[in-house]
């Protein structure tokens, strides 16, 4: 089809194309992706009993600090003087967690670090549990970190409550029809907590949760930082 076949078409159909029109001219070159943002879920193998006294330890540090759901809003994990991770009983957890962030920075920079021709080395910054029933977490990023990542140590009661909601970086656009469709369904992406679950996402990602339940949940938070 020419492009004055492609005038006449337009102008016979009032401007309006419903069918597919093939023609050298309509086949992209090639597809640019820009915002692409990864978000990686890993499942821990540890023994039962060694989980369970990771959650206790979770517990038990958050009630000393006094973090619970109320104080989530107001939380800054760098004023904390003692960070979870320099538990030493938390060690073996607090190396599955880089572990899980070295895989996934590597993966999401293989290109990159390829070019370099060597990995870098991931470090944690801060680490901070927090536990409680009824309570939210409004719409906020980590700042001054790479990776972030969220640990379910005992997620609670899952049944259609408290899911994880991430949020696009890019504006939402004000107007909105068919063509740009695409933009909205992929503002969001929810994750429904789960035991031994980590979710591990780039820091700037925006994210929100609502938990309404009278069952505590328990969760492990952290962030790590690379270096050359």
């Amino acid at each position: 089809m020419t492009l004055r076949q492609i005038d006449e078409f337009m102008s016979n159909h009032e401007g309006h194309i419903k069918d597919d029109i093939e023609t050298p001219w309509t086949r992209p070159v090639h597809r640019y992706t820009l915002w692409e943002l990864p978000i990686y879920q890993f499942t821990t193998q540890h023994e039962d009993s060694q989980i369970e006294q990771w959650n206790q330890i979770a517990v038990d540090w958050a009630k000393e600090k006094e973090i619970n759901g109320r104080e989530l809003d107001m939380l800054n994990p760098g004023q904390l003087k003692d960070s979870l991770h320099n538990n030493e009983e938390l060690k073996d957890l607090t190396y599955w967690f880089l572990c899980c962030a070295k895989a996934a920075a590597k993966e999401a920079n293989m290109n990159y670090w390829m070019q370099v021709g060597k990995d870098p080395y991931v470090r944690m910054k801060d680490m901070w549990s927090w536990t409680g029933k009824n309570y939210s977490t409004p719409l906020h990023g980590h700042t001054n970190s790479s990776w972030s990542g969220i640990y379910y140590s005992d997620p609670g009661d899952t049944n259609g409550t408290g899911d994880t909601t991430f949020h696009s970086p890019l504006p939402h656009s004000i107007y909105t029809d068919p063509g740009n469709e695409f933009l909205d369904r992929a503002s969001v992406v929810t994750f429904t907590p789960e035991p031994r679950t980590l979710i591990l996402f780039p820091s700037i990602l925006k994210h929100e949760a609502q938990y309404k339940s009278d069952k505590d949940r328990t969760i492990i938070a952290f962030n790590v930082r690379f270096t050359w």
